[in-house]
């Protein structure tokens, strides 16, 4: 990750995926992050708020890029493996701002407009 760029993330735990029980925030460093989070409560549902932070300047310009996140989690009597890496998986997110993908066809070669009115 360029250093004029930066990744922040809010782990969030919830039972009824509507208020929040509790959350870890956490500033990513460039590579794999190992995050313990087993200071957070037991809960039923988990969701990762991620900030994606770039730089636009003389310099150039520095994006983040997040490729996966990989959680393990697991309680006395159940244990799950969840894994956010495809587009399918992210475009499930909402975005603000200039962060998204772009549109799958963006460099499709349209055919040459033809305007039949005219002509």
């Amino acid at each position: 990750m360029p250093p004029q760029a930066a990744l922040r993330a809010s782990v969030e735990v919830s039972d009824d995926k509507i208020s929040v029980k509790a959350q870890m925030k956490i500033v990513l460093k460039d590579g794999t992050n190992y995050i313990e989070l087993s200071q957070l409560p037991e809960a039923q549902y988990l969701r990762i708020v991620t900030d994606f932070s770039a730089s636009v300047g003389e310099r150039g310009t520095f994006v983040p890029v997040l490729y996966e996140y990989q959680i393990t989690a697991e309680n006395e009597v159940d244990s799950a493996d969840m894994l956010w890496a495809t587009r399918p998986d992210w475009e499930r997110g909402t975005f603000s701002g200039a962060v998204g993908f772009a549109p799958v066809d963006r460099l499709r070669d349209y055919p040459a407009y033809t305007d039949i009115i005219h002509g």
